[in-house]
């Protein structure tokens, strides 16, 4: 027996995989943020504090400094930022009422810039394929920094479903960019890390563009394996013994070589998939994130991850999808139209099929998703999907150690 288990759990050369293919500014703020900012590990995080758990009214402030020298490389760490400072304390409600919401806010700081038209460019910058469509569905906001004779502009989104904003920032003559971050700095339940090019190392070139597979690979498997938590009605979705039999069937086929082969075959034959296989890898960088505000938020003395999970089922699943939302947003993807909704609903005198074909239409061809909504929303318009974010949440412990065993 104890030769089958030491086999079971025997270290593996683990496959990596190009994500961003040899886009080294992406792969190193993925770096950056998710090791030296320790926004991927359980230990200090210094952009959150060690995490924010619900009920909290802390939110993460990251200002971001631009400069000529690593300007690309800024900007990609500001979007990995983006991708990972999503927090339970969230308070969608709030948000879509135009209240105070425990948004995170990211500050792109451009000492160059003197007007709010000069900005314009700035946006323009950021947009493709660094933040995609971010800026336009996102409460952003253009000012420029101690200069008072310049009103400060906004998207209107003051109401956006969206847990991040942006701040994009211009600095008057006679102050700096040093003096904004201390400004935003108010008071204790705001977290403020400032990124510039003096705080980020000088050499990156050891960073490999190849990325791990082993996690990305594991969030894959949940959509691959169906199971009865499909079934699942809407009033039993927070229960967490409802998925017991899912999450059996799940670990007993996340075996590397399976995991693998079904990685490579959608490769051959979706090889213009490369945003489904990225979208594994982002939503494996927020695991950490999830843990941490699980552990702000126990008080025992010892903190067992699987109970607090099913304690917090729904927070956690508004969480999910929080994070998804500006995910798909980042890659491009943007949400429907009124016009659009409205088609999608007729499409239904049609039948199902009629429907389907309309959906996969606009998400392959023209980037436009069903679910990019809030959650309250989606629980009534497409709540198929939220069933994935409950499975996904609870199988995080499972991810993990399997994770760790095998390395």
């Amino acid at each position: 027996m104890e030769f089958f288990k030491r086999l079971f759990q025997r270290k593996i050369t683990e496959p990596t995989e190009k994500f961003y293919g040899d886009d080294r500014d992406l792969v190193v703020a993925r770096h950056i943020v998710l090791n030296e900012m320790g926004a991927g590990s359980q230990g200090n995080c210094v952009i959150d504090d060690n995490g924010i758990g619900a009920g909290s009214g802390r939110h993460v402030h990251a200002v971001v400094v631009l400069s000529d020298e690593k300007r690309r490389l800024l900007l990609a760490i500001a979007r990995q930022l983006a991708l990972v400072c999503h927090y339970p304390n969230f308070d969608e409600n709030a948000a879509e009422k135009g209240e105070q919401a425990n948004r995170t806010v990211i500050s792109i700081v451009d000492s160059k810039c003197r007007t709010v038209e000069s900005l314009d460019g700035l946006e323009k910058e950021m947009k493709g394929e660094l933040f995609g469509n971010l800026s336009d569905y996102a409460l952003c906001r253009k000012m420029v920094f101690a200069d008072s004779s310049i009103p400060t502009e906004t998207n209107g989104k003051e109401c956006s479903f969206v847990d991040i904003e942006l701040n994009l920032v211009g600095i008057a003559d006679g102050t700096t960019a040093e003096q904004y971050a201390q400004a935003v700095a108010t008071d204790a339940s705001t977290i403020v890390t400032v990124i510039s090019k003096e705080t980020i190392g000088n050499d990156y070139s050891d960073i490999s563009t190849e990325i791990g597979l082993l996690r990305p690979m594991m969030v894959d498997t949940v959509y691959r394996i169906g199971g009865t938590f499909l079934s699942i009605r809407k009033a039993d979705v927070a229960v967490a013994g409802n998925y017991s039999n899912a999450i059996n069937d799940y670990c007993r086929i996340i075996k590397v070589n399976k995991m693998l082969g079904n990685w490579q075959q959608d490769k051959t034959k979706n090889p213009d998939g490369k945003e489904l296989r990225l979208s594994n890898l982002l939503c494996g960088d927020h695991f950490e994130t999830k843990v941490r505000s699980l552990r702000a938020m126990s008080k025992a003395s010892t903190f067992d991850l699987k109970e607090k999970i099913e304690e917090n089922m729904e927070l956690l699943a508004r969480l999910e999808h929080s994070r998804w939302n500006v995910e798909k947003l980042v890659l491009g993807y943007r949400p429907y139209t009124a016009k659009e909704l409205d088609d999608d609903c007729k499409a239904f005198t049609e039948g199902a099929a009629k429907v389907k074909a309309l959906r996969n239409k606009l998400k392959n061809e023209q980037k436009v998703h069903l679910d990019i909504r809030s959650f309250g929303s989606l629980l009534h318009y497409h709540f198929d999907s939220v069933r994935y974010d409950y499975f996904l949440t609870l199988l995080i412990p499972s991810v993990l150690k399997r994770e760790t065993e095998m390395k």
